[in-house]
């Protein structure tokens, strides 16, 4: 091992050459010069000198010599900065960046690995010093700043053991967003935290790790954990066989993340109801399926569970939302040789959600089955119940006026936020001509032009309407991928397609909840069963978030109950085996277990001990003189 590896500055060591220069000036004979004197018993050591022919004298024990070398000893010492490994820190800015996502929830022998984390990063606050500031910041599918940069023990303390697991996946994007907002790149930015030190305490199941390499700070990967003994539940759907579509089959996959083999029973339910159990035998690190043909089930939830005791017991179930298949019908209208008609009647025929029914202006008769109605080109007097969308016409609304005609009116802006928008970038459309309005009190704008909208929100009380200004067969979107999204998004509009909903969401992922005509609140019962009221909208989805918790959710609105299932299905997070390094970039940081090692520095001591010295040299040197 290199010696000098412990010093930041060992250039430093070069000032030792001073040290023969020091005892040069001791090895110096005095020049004297002559005084005639009547006696010389009272000047025996200047005799002693006198006796000496040559310019350099005998070099005698001299303590202020010895006191002068070690002062020099210290500084050349302190100038080399040496440094100790030390888990304390000093004068530091740390972000304390703890994972706490599903897989932190596997136990090991002294408790979950998020509790080890959080032990962990309470050594490092404990060990702070005078002038040491920490931030904490917990993340698993986005982030939370726990606490900000303080140098409040107390703060820090309570921010870390106040942290609790999620049942989500394990994303550093937010957090490494957070980080860059405070330790800016760009040099050109004002940095708001200067020397920032990340500490990341987790198992490395991480996804989008990359992020951290664009901070250009540097990153310790404390790993959590040493467990590898999990099985866990990665797939669960409801399909429609070839055979016969009126028969549904359910399909699960069990993953193994242990080291053996494992063989074990699957057992499906329905509510508290048993509706099958198979046998599985799982290699490590492979997969096995088993399928179960459903019988009629009325709505309900269906639930997996997989009978073995492993470390994370949170991917041993999983939940699926049976609902009524339900169609929507749709009415399109609009003349026979349309071309923009002929497009979007294709578009609707290609959706299994859709019963499409097509007329003329001159067949139109308002229907209460129809949900969902698309007049192209012509408008009626009175407008249906339902959702309506307007394509090339407008409808007798007050406020809505024709202003005029815009000729290839290019898009400009989109509204990314608003659900008909979702997953669309039509930003690259080309248009022949629209329609140039002014639109009603109320309405929003989702794509917009340089003199009005090109397709708007005109929604109005409790029916949703859309406008769009322009012919769509006088554009190129049908041929973008925009398009069939964008109708999907409509049709998603339509409330009893929103009522229809998923069988299974993401955790972490908001549950979208549509208003009904007879209430505009609905009641959500968590998994653990607690309540909460959500105020809905009229005219758009209101989304409830708190969806961290794997399991069945249940919205009520009225005399409407829905069931929603969430789910972790994550093998990433099933993959409990801890990393033993995390690749951040082009750099491999090697995972770091038991005490958290800083470079200490020690020059601060030599120095003092420096100027210890030094007076002790002064107080010698005025001593000797009295005496």
């Amino acid at each position: 091992m290199n010696l000098l590896s412990n010093f930041i500055t060992p250039q430093a060591f070069a000032l030792l050459g001073l040290i023969p220069l020091l005892v040069l000036l001791y090895l110096l004979k005095l020049r004297r010069s002559e005084v005639v004197i009547p006696s010389t018993m009272l000047w025996m050591k200047s005799l002693q000198d006198l006796t000496a022919n040559a310019p350099f004298q005998k070099l005698r024990r001299n303590l202020l010599l010895l006191l002068q070398i070690l002062i020099l000893l210290l500084l050349v010492f302190a100038l080399a900065r040496p440094f100790m490994k030390s888990s304390g820190t000093e004068g530091r800015n740390l972000c304390l960046l703890i994972d706490h996502s599903a897989s932190m929830q596997t136990q090991e022998d002294d408790g979950t690995r998020l509790l080890l984390a959080q032990e962990e990063a309470l050594k490092v606050i404990n060990v702070m010093e005078r002038g040491d500031k920490a931030m904490v910041i917990a993340f698993a599918e986005s982030a939370d700043v726990r606490c900000e940069l303080t140098d409040d023990l107390y703060y820090l303390r309570s921010a870390i053991r106040g942290i609790e697991a999620h049942d989500t996946r394990s994303n550093v994007k937010d957090a490494a967003q957070i980080i860059r907002s405070l330790a800016p790149v760009n040099p050109d930015v004002t940095s708001v935290v200067n020397g920032l030190e990340v500490l990341l305490f987790s198992d490395g199941n991480i996804s989008e790790g990359e992020r951290l390499s664009a901070l250009s700070l540097p990153v310790q990967y404390i790993k959590t954990g040493t467990t590898r003994n999990n099985l866990g539940i990665t797939q669960f759907s409801v399909r429609n066989t070839t055979a016969a579509e009126e028969e549904r089959q359910c399909f699960i996959q069990v993953y193994n993340d242990g080291e053996s083999p494992v063989e074990t029973t699957l057992s499906l339910y329905f509510e508290d109801h048993l509706l099958g159990v198979d046998e599985l035998t799982i290699a490590p690190g492979d997969t096995d399926e088993a399928i179960f043909v459903l019988p009629e089930l009325d709505e309900g939830v269906l639930r997996a569970e997989v009978d073995w005791e492993d470390a994370l017991a949170l991917d041993n179930s999983a939940w699926l939302s049976i609902k009524q298949e339900t169609l929507i019908d749709v009415l399109l209208v609009g003349a026979p040789d349309s071309i923009g008609l002929s497009l979007l009647r294709h578009v609707f025929s290609l959706d299994p959600r859709v019963k499409l029914a097509v007329g003329t202006p001159e067949q139109f008769v308002p229907n209460d089955d129809i949900e969902l109605y698309v007049f192209d080109g012509w408008s009626p007097e009175s407008l249906p119940a339902g959702c309506l969308v307007f394509v090339n016409t407008l409808p007798a609304l007050d406020g809505l006026e024709l202003l005029g005609e815009l000729p290839n009116p290019p898009v400009m802006a989109l509204d990314n936020d608003h659900p008909l928008m979702r997953y669309t970038n039509p930003g690259n459309i080309s248009i022949g001509k629209a329609l140039q309005v002014s639109l009603p009190s109320g309405a929003s704008t989702l794509i917009s032009t340089e003199g009005g909208p090109l397709v708007a929100d005109i929604s109005q009380a409790l029916q949703p309407m859309l406008l769009i200004t322009f012919d769509i067969g006088d554009s190129n979107w049908p041929l973008h991928l925009s398009f069939p999204l964008f109708m999907q998004n409509v049709l998603a509009w339509v409330p009893s397609a929103g009522i229809a909903g998923e069988t299974s969401i993401a955790t972490g992922s908001p549950l979208e909840v549509y208003a009904l005509p007879e209430t505009l609140e609905a009641k959500v019962t968590t998994p653990d069963g607690a309540e909460s009221s959500l105020a809905l909208d009229t005219l758009r989805p209101v989304y409830f978030g708190a969806t961290n918790t794997a399991g069945p959710y249940t919205i009520t609105r009225g005399e409407q109950v829905d069931y929603y299932a969430v789910n972790l299905l994550d093998r990433s997070e099933s993959a409990i085996h801890p990393a033993e390094s995390l690749t951040i970039g082009t750099q491999v940081l090697a995972a770091v277990q038991g005490p958290i090692a800083f470079n200490k520095e020690l020059w601060r001591w030599l120095l003092f001990g420096g100027l210890a010295i030094l007076a002790l040299e002064w107080w010698v040197y005025t001593y000797r003189a009295e005496y």
